[in-house]
Parts: structure tokens; C-alpha cells; sequence
């Protein structure tokens, strides 16, 4: 039997980093989930344990999600990173940064579904 997914969510709101948590649950019932809302914290733990996927909001404290991103691609990480933000401007930086897939709000539950569902197959 494979390992379940460990997704980590890297999200500084607090309704949509528990809205996450949720369609995350639902998507993936098995997965362990870690749900942090700083830069740094989550560099540590993804350093510490890993994660099949990354989600990462902009706005995070302590190191932003660019450069969140960007220290997980320096360590030669393959993992899928979703980068999300409020504000679609964010987009070049995320995909500079190193991000799979930029996902602009407001989306929809279909949209976030199929997009983790095509970064992290079922």
C-alpha cells in the first residue's frame, strides 16, 4: 500500500487556509496535512519532513511566497507547487519563482479540484 500524500499549505488567511484544509480532505481523504502561515515555518517543515504538493499563498509572513518557492526550487525540489494570490499580477513572480501552477482568486471549487488533481494525481 502507498504512503498517503503529506500537502503542505503555506496560506496567511486564515478562512482560506481552513477552506484549503477542507477541499484538501475531501480531494485527497487519506493525505496528512500541514497548514502553516509563515514563509520561514514552512521552509522548515518542508525541509524537515517534505510534501508531494505545495501550496503557497503571496502574502505570507516572514518570507513571501516568491521567495518561498525559490528556496524550495534552490534545494533541487521537484515537488508540484500551486501559488495562489488575490491579486493576479502575482502570477510572473510565482512562475518565475519556480511555480507550477498560479491559481488567481477568486476560483472556483472546480478550478482548485482539477488543479491539484492534475498536479497530484489521484
Amino acid at each position: 500500500m502507498a504512503r498517503p500524500y503529506r500537502i503542505l499549505i503555506a496560506v496567511d488567511e486564515p478562512f482560506l487556509r481552513d477552506f484549503l484544509g477542507h477541499l484538501i480532505g475531501q480531494c485527497y481523504p487519506a493525505a496528512a496535512v500541514c497548514m502553516v502561515v509563515d514563509g520561514l515555518v514552512a521552509l522548515g517543515e518542508y525541509g524537515q519532513d517534505g510534501a508531494d504538493l505545495l501550496i503557497v499563498s503571496h502574502g505570507l509572513r516572514g518570507m513571501d511566497g516568491a521567495t518561498l518557492i525559490r528556496a524550495v526550487r534552490a534545494r533541487q525540489a521537484l515537488v508540484p507547487i500551486l501559488a495562489m494570490s488575490g491579486d493576479p499580477t502575482n502570477e510572473a513572480e510565482s512562475r518565475r519563482a519556480g511555480a507550477n501552477v498560479f491559481l488567481s482568486g477568486p476560483f472556483t471549487i472546480a478550478a482548485f479540484r482539477q488543479t491539484v488533481y492534475r498536479l497530484l494525481p489521484c
